[in-house]
């Protein structure tokens, strides 16, 4: 019994110490959390209540596959702050007679959130989320620089459109990026349901690249989150990009001075470049900046 319940949140193995899910499958179940979100644009496919029950359903069906074959650990401190935070969640139901949907979606991702807790070891998780990231990032530019143009000027019409419910709003579905239907430079909304989403999910992979993983730095990682955000137009992502960024270099300027200058030199020069041979770059820049002065403004958030 000792060996299957464990008061030890940062164990995610088995009792004879082998990974709970192989790297693959974790891979696969961390890109079936993120595809199915509901922060994501496939809201505008799916009822975001329905994408919460089969989210829930798939990662119920991952834990008893590793509870039948695998045997994980039982996290005991993680488990009973579950069942006190949903004992707590269905009196406040009981009490105030508020049985909306979305509190049980609260706790669905509470319980999601718990079993993934059992499945995956953090490094696991966190290069599994970096990786898918990154080609959701190299995808979405592809589909809203490339696609989007063929799209909207030459007549390519295998993509399907769908409707935004928020604003009756047309967007090209790319099945894994959405793009405005709009004539010229737009800002890159991905996967997800709008640009100021889609830097959120961009900043956890760029801190988690920069401050949390044991790999060595990958500077094609770091360029294609980079370049990415900075396409998403949002004041609040490219301001946090930089403060991290900021971050990361300051305690290791000293010992390499000349080849971090040459980056920053670099990658500031093919930003100029870039932008400054677009009008329509130039003008979604500067009203991303602009909100800096204008607080109000929640066009670039």
């Amino acid at each position: 019994m000792e060996a299957l319940v464990s008061t030890n949140i940062s164990r995610e193995k088995s009792k004879d110490g082998s990974l709970i899910l192989s790297n693959k499958v974790g891979f696969l179940l961390v890109f079936l959390l993120l595809y199915l979100s509901y922060n994501t644009g496939n809201q505008m496919r799916w009822d975001r209540r329905i994408m919460a029950i089969v989210t829930f359903v798939v990662v119920v069906l991952f834990f008893l596959y590793a509870v039948f074959f695998k045997r994980p650990r039982i996290h005991l401190k993680a488990i009973v702050s579950g069942m006190a935070l949903t004992g707590v969640s269905l009196v406040g139901m009981v009490v105030y007679g508020d049985f909306a949907p979305d509190n049980f979606v609260f706790l669905m991702v509470l319980w999601c959130g718990i079993m993934v807790a059992h499945l995956l070891t953090f490094e696991q998780f966190t290069q599994s989320f970096i990786r898918i990231m990154i080609i959701l990032c190299l995808y979405s530019l592809l589909c809203s620089y490339v696609l989007m143009p063929l799209v909207m000027n030459a007549g390519l019409s295998v993509f399907n459109t769908v409707i935004n419910p928020n604003g009756n709003v047309p967007f090209v579905d790319f099945i894994f990026s959405f793009s405005l239907k709009y004539f010229g430079i737009q800002r890159n909304y991905g996967l997800f349901r709008e640009p100021g989403v889609y830097q959120v999910f961009i900043l956890a992979a760029l801190a988690m690249e920069l401050f949390m993983s044991r790999q060595k730095l990958r500077i094609f990682r770091l360029v294609v989150l980079l370049g990415t955000l900075i396409t998403t137009f949002s004041t609040i992502g490219i301001v946090c990009g930089m403060l991290m960024i900021t971050l990361y270099i300051l305690p290791r300027l000293s010992k390499r001075p000349i080849k971090i200058l040459i980056g920053i030199l670099v990658g500031a020069v093919a930003v100029i470049i870039i932008v400054g041979g677009s009008e329509d770059l130039q003008d979604l820049l500067s009203r991303s900046m602009n909100k800096l002065l204008d607080p109000a403004d929640i066009s670039f958030r």
